[in-house]
């Protein structure tokens, strides 16, 4: 969880970034910061979810995270993409508006409480290691 927090931390601070940054060499950073940070999640997802689940029960709620993965992929493109759009097509007429879309980074924060929560409400034990069910 110590890095599965980090991580969330990370995502808020470098996905909100470019709305402070005006060098554009600091905001290539912050997206590789970015990147670091949706990394440390996917791996902490994986590795929680193979620590308290076993057998079917470990195999169908990977799937249920991979197609999450998925859905969450391609409604963000979307939704993204809606939101960025007018600011392409239509002339700015200020700029503070433009930057706002990356506050959206921000809700990595609430994620934080979210796993806490998630794993202390679901999860009922965890798995000792020579427990697994095959």
């Amino acid at each position: 969880m110590k890095l599965m927090r980090a991580a969330l931390i990370l995502y808020g601070l470098s996905g909100t970034a470019v709305l402070f940054l005006q060098d554009i060499y600091l905001i290539l950073v912050s997206r590789a910061l970015l990147g670091v940070a949706v990394a440390g999640v996917m791996t902490t997802t994986i590795t929680l979810i193979a620590d308290y689940f076993s057998g079917m029960e470990r195999d169908e709620f990977m799937g249920l995270q991979g197609a999450f993965v998925a859905l969450g992929g391609v409604t963000t493109a979307v939704f993204i993409g809606q939101f960025i759009s007018p600011f392409f097509i239509q002339p700015i007429l200020e700029n503070t508006a433009t930057g706002q879309i990356f506050l959206i980074a921000a809700l990595g924060m609430a994620g934080i409480a979210l796993a806490y929560l998630g794993v202390s409400l679901f999860v009922q034990k965890a798995v000792k290691p020579g427990d697994e069910k095959i």
